[in-house]
């Protein structure tokens, strides 16, 4: 009896633990080499390979783009060339599908 309770709970420990770490949300901090009407592309330092190179990013209606603190759209936010910006992605979904952009506050 106690091994089938050990069972059991080892197996729902599991499943708990791996929702959690289904969610692999990785962020790049660069500055803006270009922007297009539903992407932009950030030259950002990769973590794991250490080397600085350019990326694209797609956005779309769910990317949650913040000028300072502020909840804008994509089109308002104003995005600049050279603009230093912070782009976070959901590497198990999409890797290049932007989720949260973060630009500095306007001036």
């Amino acid at each position: 009896m106690r091994a089938i309770a050990a069972v059991v709970v080892s197996a729902v420990v599991m499943a708990v633990a791996g929702t959690a770490v289904m969610a692999h949300p990785m962020t790049y901090k660069g500055t803006v080499v270009s922007v297009a009407e539903a992407s932009l592309q950030v030259k950002a330092m990769d973590d794991m390979t250490k080397k600085e190179s350019t990326m694209t990013f797609k956005v779309n209606d769910k990317t949650k783009i913040y000028r300072g603190e502020t909840l804008v759209a994509f089109a308002a936010a104003k995005v600049q060339k050279d603009e230093r910006i912070v782009v976070t992605v959901n590497m198990d979904e999409s890797p290049d599908a932007a989720l949260e952009i973060r630009l500095a506050a306007a001036k």
